[in-house]
């Protein structure tokens, strides 16, 4: 670290610990030599100087023919940074006191869009080693996502170890998906009853994913209780199928 970037740390802006270094080096000075060391125009020196007389971190000498400045000793710098750093953690009860409780209500993340659609869909597999389970549409395997799923999220989620559970309608794209071999961390069953036009997707033990290749828009959820629900709803219809 360096000396401003030390000074910086403390709370000192750019020209601030500029001026300050070139007063250290100069020991006592008036205002035009100081802007000249630290390469800053003298009317803005002006200005930085009465800053740092105004936080103690730079007195004028007295007496002298014209006004000359001198800094504040290095080590009462830090004796006077460390106090007012005490000074002000004092004040956190009262901040903490500010901060609204957590709020309960479920998180939602809404999406619109082909990119944004595509991007959502990546959001479900940022875990390992995890069973992504829900309903699936026949969107995601038409010409709207076939090749999105086919060549980049499947396999991106293979690789990630994450297995699917789907329940599908019964299409014929849909039985075909469902009879594909090749992915051994997939399982299909097919509700003859169903023919869902959106993805909802059960995931990371507290997330929900409902989606639209068709309009494609949709909207992330983050609750453990909606999560919990639709846990239960989809182990139902899953052992249903069985």
């Amino acid at each position: 670290m360096t000396v401003n970037e030390a000074l910086r740390a403390i709370g000192l802006t750019d020209k601030q610990s500029s001026v300050y270094v070139a007063l250290l080096e100069l020991d006592e000075s008036s205002a035009y030599p100081i802007a000249r060391k630290a390469g800053l125009k003298t009317p803005t020196t002006y200005v930085i100087l009465k800053e740092l007389l105004e936080l103690g971190l730079v007195h004028t000498v007295p007496r002298a023919k014209k006004k000359l400045f001198r800094p504040l000793d290095p080590k009462q710098l830090f004796v006077t940074a460390e106090a007012r750093f005490a000074d002000a953690k004092a004040t956190l009860p009262q901040m903490l006191a500010l901060v609204s409780a957590p709020s309960l209500a479920p998180i939602t993340r809404s999406f619109s869009g082909k990119t944004q659609l595509l991007n959502a869909y990546f959001d479900t597999l940022a875990k390992p080693n995890k069973i992504l389970r829900g309903w699936m549409s026949e969107g995601a395997w038409s010409e709207h996502g076939l090749d999105f799923f086919m060549n980049t999220y499947r396999p991106r989620r293979i690789k990630q170890n994450i297995s699917n559970q789907f329940i599908v309608g019964e299409t014929s794209v849909m039985r075909k998906y469902a009879s594909e071999e090749g992915d051994s961390k997939k399982e299909v069953r097919i509700d003859k009853n169903l023919d869902p036009q959106s993805d909802l997707f059960i995931y990371d033990g507290n997330k929900i994913i409902i989606a639209s290749f068709y309009e494609e828009m949709g909207v992330i959820i983050e609750s453990e209780h909606v999560h919990a629900l639709l846990e239960q709803i989809f182990s139902a219809h899953w052992k249903s199928l069985a």
